[in-house]
Protein backbone atom coordinates (compact mmCIF):
# COMPACT_ATOMS: atom_id res chain seq x y z
CA UNK A 1 0.00 0.00 0.00
CA UNK A 2 2.56 2.72 0.90
CA UNK A 3 4.99 1.55 -2.08
CA UNK A 4 1.96 2.38 -4.24
CA UNK A 5 0.91 5.88 -2.58
CA UNK A 6 4.92 6.67 -2.98
CA UNK A 7 4.14 5.85 -6.72
CA UNK A 8 1.36 7.98 -7.06
CA UNK A 9 2.82 11.00 -4.59
CA UNK A 10 5.76 11.07 -6.97
CA UNK A 11 3.48 11.24 -10.01
CA UNK A 12 1.89 14.32 -8.11
CA UNK A 13 5.36 16.27 -7.40
CA UNK A 14 6.90 15.45 -11.02
CA UNK A 15 3.85 16.18 -13.22
CA UNK A 16 4.16 19.95 -11.10
CA UNK A 17 7.82 19.89 -11.00
CA UNK A 18 8.85 19.38 -15.08
CA UNK A 19 7.89 22.76 -16.15
CA UNK A 20 10.76 23.98 -14.61
CA UNK A 21 12.46 21.94 -16.94
CA UNK A 22 14.86 22.98 -19.64
CA UNK A 23 17.94 21.79 -21.97
CA UNK A 24 20.53 22.63 -24.46
CA UNK A 25 21.84 20.88 -27.60
CA UNK A 26 25.07 21.71 -29.49
CA UNK A 27 24.25 24.52 -31.13
CA UNK A 28 21.40 26.27 -28.78
CA UNK A 29 22.68 30.15 -26.95
CA UNK A 30 25.47 29.80 -24.63
CA UNK A 31 24.60 32.43 -22.31
CA UNK A 32 21.96 30.15 -20.76
CA UNK A 33 23.73 26.63 -19.61
CA UNK A 34 21.14 24.48 -17.69
CA UNK A 35 22.34 21.35 -15.60
CA UNK A 36 19.05 19.22 -14.76
CA UNK A 37 21.59 16.57 -14.96
CA UNK A 38 22.79 17.58 -11.59
CA UNK A 39 20.05 18.62 -9.39
CA UNK A 40 18.95 16.71 -6.83
CA UNK A 41 15.12 14.35 -7.60
CA UNK A 42 12.85 13.30 -6.14
CA UNK A 43 14.02 9.58 -5.54
CA UNK A 44 12.00 6.62 -3.99
CA UNK A 45 13.88 4.27 -2.01
CA UNK A 46 13.92 0.48 -1.81
CA UNK A 47 10.80 -1.15 0.28
CA UNK A 48 9.63 -4.44 0.83
CA UNK A 49 7.38 -5.38 -1.78
CA UNK A 50 3.92 -3.63 -1.00
CA UNK A 51 0.60 -6.60 -0.65
CA UNK A 52 -0.81 -7.22 -4.40
CA UNK A 53 -4.51 -7.94 -5.56
CA UNK A 54 -7.40 -7.92 -3.93
CA UNK A 55 -5.89 -6.70 -0.30
CA UNK A 56 -3.84 -4.07 -2.03
CA UNK A 57 -7.43 -2.74 -3.38
CA UNK A 58 -9.29 -3.72 -0.28
CA UNK A 59 -6.50 -1.08 1.49
CA UNK A 60 -7.41 1.98 -0.80
CA UNK A 61 -11.38 0.96 -0.05
CA UNK A 62 -10.92 1.32 3.38
CA UNK A 63 -8.23 4.48 3.62
CA UNK A 64 -5.44 2.84 5.79
CA UNK A 65 -3.18 4.95 7.27
CA UNK A 66 -0.46 5.39 5.25
CA UNK A 67 2.73 6.99 6.85
CA UNK A 68 5.63 8.41 4.09
CA UNK A 69 8.93 9.96 5.45
CA UNK A 70 10.56 12.16 2.77
CA UNK A 71 13.91 13.12 3.02
CA UNK A 72 14.87 16.81 1.39
CA UNK A 73 17.59 19.06 1.14
CA UNK A 74 15.39 22.23 0.67
CA UNK A 75 15.66 23.78 4.36
CA UNK A 76 13.40 26.72 3.52
CA UNK A 77 9.95 25.48 3.43
CA UNK A 78 8.72 29.19 3.34
CA UNK A 79 10.51 30.57 0.30
CA UNK A 80 11.21 29.04 -3.42
CA UNK A 81 11.67 25.41 -4.30
CA UNK A 82 11.16 24.44 -0.18
CA UNK A 83 8.24 26.32 -0.48
CA UNK A 84 6.84 24.68 -3.59
CA UNK A 85 7.65 21.40 -2.38
CA UNK A 86 5.59 21.71 0.43
CA UNK A 87 2.55 23.06 -1.22
CA UNK A 88 2.70 19.93 -3.18
CA UNK A 89 2.63 17.80 -0.32
CA UNK A 90 0.24 19.66 1.36
CA UNK A 91 -1.86 19.56 -1.61
CA UNK A 92 -1.78 15.79 -2.09
CA UNK A 93 -2.38 15.23 1.64
CA UNK A 94 -5.80 17.69 1.72
CA UNK A 95 -6.62 15.29 -1.31
CA UNK A 96 -5.79 11.92 0.43
CA UNK A 97 -6.51 12.59 4.12
CA UNK A 98 -5.37 8.68 5.13
CA UNK A 99 -1.84 9.97 3.81
CA UNK A 100 0.46 11.72 6.56
CA UNK A 101 3.94 12.70 4.51
CA UNK A 102 6.65 13.46 7.26
CA UNK A 103 9.37 15.97 6.10
CA UNK A 104 12.69 15.95 7.31
CA UNK A 105 14.66 18.68 5.83
CA UNK A 106 18.26 19.89 6.20
CA UNK A 107 20.69 22.18 4.38
CA UNK A 108 22.74 21.07 1.65
CA UNK A 109 26.10 19.64 3.74
CA UNK A 110 23.97 18.33 6.67
CA UNK A 111 21.91 16.76 4.31
CA UNK A 112 24.59 14.65 2.84
CA UNK A 113 25.54 14.02 5.92
CA UNK A 114 22.88 12.26 7.10
CA UNK A 115 21.95 10.78 4.09
CA UNK A 116 25.33 8.39 4.43
CA UNK A 117 23.45 7.59 8.23
CA UNK A 118 20.53 7.10 6.72
CA UNK A 119 21.65 4.88 3.65
CA UNK A 120 23.30 2.25 6.33
CA UNK A 121 20.59 2.45 9.21
CA UNK A 122 17.67 2.59 6.62
CA UNK A 123 16.43 5.46 4.44
CA UNK A 124 13.16 7.32 4.59
CA UNK A 125 10.71 6.47 1.57
CA UNK A 126 11.49 8.95 -0.42
CA UNK A 127 14.39 11.42 -0.57
CA UNK A 128 16.66 13.78 -3.16
CA UNK A 129 20.00 12.55 -4.62
CA UNK A 130 22.34 14.99 -6.40
CA UNK A 131 22.55 13.23 -10.36
CA UNK A 132 26.04 13.05 -10.30
CA UNK A 133 27.87 9.60 -10.68
CA UNK A 134 29.95 10.59 -7.83
CA UNK A 135 27.24 10.71 -6.02
CA UNK A 136 24.44 8.24 -7.39
CA UNK A 137 26.84 5.28 -7.61
CA UNK A 138 27.99 5.50 -3.92
CA UNK A 139 24.05 5.17 -3.07
CA UNK A 140 23.26 2.40 -5.79
CA UNK A 141 26.25 0.33 -4.37
CA UNK A 142 24.72 0.30 -1.01
CA UNK A 143 21.73 -0.89 -2.57
CA UNK A 144 19.41 1.54 -0.85
CA UNK A 145 17.50 2.89 -4.24
CA UNK A 146 14.38 1.03 -5.62
CA UNK A 147 14.08 1.31 -9.00
CA UNK A 148 11.71 3.29 -11.27
CA UNK A 149 10.17 1.91 -14.71
CA UNK A 150 11.01 4.51 -16.94
CA UNK A 151 7.75 3.82 -19.28
CA UNK A 152 5.47 5.01 -16.48
CA UNK A 153 7.29 8.70 -17.44
CA UNK A 154 7.21 8.71 -20.91
CA UNK A 155 4.67 10.93 -21.34
CA UNK A 156 5.65 13.58 -18.83
CA UNK A 157 7.69 16.00 -21.62
CA UNK A 158 11.27 15.42 -19.86
CA UNK A 159 13.71 16.81 -22.07
CA UNK A 160 16.63 14.19 -24.08
CA UNK A 161 19.16 13.42 -21.63
CA UNK A 162 17.41 14.80 -18.30
CA UNK A 163 17.01 11.50 -17.33
CA UNK A 164 20.57 10.14 -17.87
CA UNK A 165 22.41 11.66 -14.65
CA UNK A 166 19.81 9.24 -12.35
CA UNK A 167 20.57 5.81 -14.37
CA UNK A 168 23.07 2.90 -13.74
CA UNK A 169 23.34 -0.22 -16.10
CA UNK A 170 20.02 1.21 -18.31
CA UNK A 171 18.09 1.21 -14.92
CA UNK A 172 16.65 4.19 -13.51
CA UNK A 173 16.25 5.54 -9.57
CA UNK A 174 15.30 9.27 -9.94
CA UNK A 175 13.91 11.70 -11.71
CA UNK A 176 14.85 15.56 -12.14
CA UNK A 177 13.06 17.65 -9.96
CA UNK A 178 14.52 21.12 -11.07
CA UNK A 179 17.23 22.63 -13.02
CA UNK A 180 19.75 25.48 -12.25
CA UNK A 181 20.11 28.30 -14.57
CA UNK A 182 24.19 29.45 -15.77
CA UNK A 183 24.75 32.40 -16.97
CA UNK A 184 27.77 34.15 -18.77
CA UNK A 185 28.67 37.82 -17.45
CA UNK A 186 30.89 39.53 -19.82
CA UNK A 187 33.06 43.09 -19.96
CA UNK A 188 31.17 44.88 -22.57
CA UNK A 189 34.12 47.35 -22.76
CA UNK A 190 36.42 44.63 -23.23
CA UNK A 191 34.12 43.34 -26.19
CA UNK A 192 34.10 46.81 -27.95
CA UNK A 193 37.75 47.29 -26.94
CA UNK A 194 38.70 44.18 -28.81
CA UNK A 195 35.93 43.94 -31.78
CA UNK A 196 34.43 40.57 -30.15
CA UNK A 197 31.21 39.82 -30.98
CA UNK A 198 28.85 38.01 -28.26
CA UNK A 199 28.64 34.44 -29.37
CA UNK A 200 24.87 32.80 -30.29
CA UNK A 201 26.22 29.43 -30.22
CA UNK A 202 28.50 26.85 -28.09
CA UNK A 203 30.92 26.79 -31.34
CA UNK A 204 30.50 30.50 -31.66
CA UNK A 205 32.04 30.44 -27.71
CA UNK A 206 34.69 28.18 -27.95
CA UNK A 207 36.00 29.90 -31.38
CA UNK A 208 35.86 33.41 -29.32
CA UNK A 209 37.52 31.67 -26.22
CA UNK A 210 40.61 30.49 -28.41
CA UNK A 211 40.50 34.08 -29.71
CA UNK A 212 40.23 35.96 -26.34
CA UNK A 213 43.18 32.92 -24.86
CA UNK A 214 45.19 34.07 -27.78
CA UNK A 215 45.23 37.85 -26.82
CA UNK A 216 46.84 36.68 -23.53
CA UNK A 217 43.33 36.58 -21.53
CA UNK A 218 41.56 34.30 -19.50
CA UNK A 219 38.67 34.07 -21.00
CA UNK A 220 36.22 32.42 -18.74
CA UNK A 221 36.54 32.74 -14.86
CA UNK A 222 34.40 31.46 -11.69
CA UNK A 223 34.30 31.30 -8.34
CA UNK A 224 35.89 28.16 -6.73
CA UNK A 225 34.74 28.77 -3.22
CA UNK A 226 31.81 26.23 -3.70
CA UNK A 227 32.83 23.23 -5.93
CA UNK A 228 29.27 22.32 -7.49
CA UNK A 229 28.97 25.29 -9.92
CA UNK A 230 31.93 24.49 -11.58
CA UNK A 231 30.50 20.55 -11.64
CA UNK A 232 27.70 21.90 -13.63
CA UNK A 233 29.65 23.44 -15.45
CA UNK A 234 32.01 20.92 -16.57
CA UNK A 235 28.86 18.08 -17.19
CA UNK A 236 26.43 20.49 -19.24
CA UNK A 237 29.65 20.38 -21.77
CA UNK A 238 29.97 16.62 -21.49
CA UNK A 239 26.25 16.13 -22.36
CA UNK A 240 26.66 18.60 -25.27
CA UNK A 241 30.16 16.57 -26.93
CA UNK A 242 29.47 12.57 -25.55
CA UNK A 243 25.20 13.56 -25.23
CA UNK A 244 23.47 10.95 -22.63
CA UNK A 245 26.33 8.52 -22.47
CA UNK A 246 28.61 11.15 -20.40
CA UNK A 247 27.70 9.44 -17.20
CA UNK A 248 29.29 6.20 -18.14
CA UNK A 249 32.31 7.99 -19.25
CA UNK A 250 32.89 10.09 -16.31
CA UNK A 251 32.15 6.72 -14.20
CA UNK A 252 34.39 5.07 -15.59
CA UNK A 253 36.96 7.79 -15.81
CA UNK A 254 36.51 8.29 -11.86
CA UNK A 255 36.53 4.56 -11.43
CA UNK A 256 39.95 4.03 -12.92
CA UNK A 257 41.47 7.18 -12.81
CA UNK A 258 41.66 8.00 -16.64
CA UNK A 259 40.92 11.07 -17.81
CA UNK A 260 42.12 10.78 -21.18
CA UNK A 261 38.65 9.44 -22.91
CA UNK A 262 38.75 12.15 -26.48
CA UNK A 263 34.84 13.58 -24.69
CA UNK A 264 36.88 14.66 -21.77
CA UNK A 265 40.02 15.95 -23.61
Amino acid sequence: MKKKVIATMLTAAMTMSMLAGCGGSKDSAPAVTPAAENEPAAQETAQEPAPAGDSEASAEASGEAVTIKLFSNLPDRKNGQGLVEQKIIDEYMAENTNVTIEVEALDEEAYKTKFKAYAMDGMPDVVSIWGQPSFLDEVLDAGVLAELNEEDYLDYGFIAGSLEGFKKDGKLYGLPRNTDIMLFYYNQKMFDDNGWKVPATTDELLTLCADIQAAGITPVAMDGGDGWPMACFLTDIMVKVAGTGYADIVSNAIATGDFTAPEIK
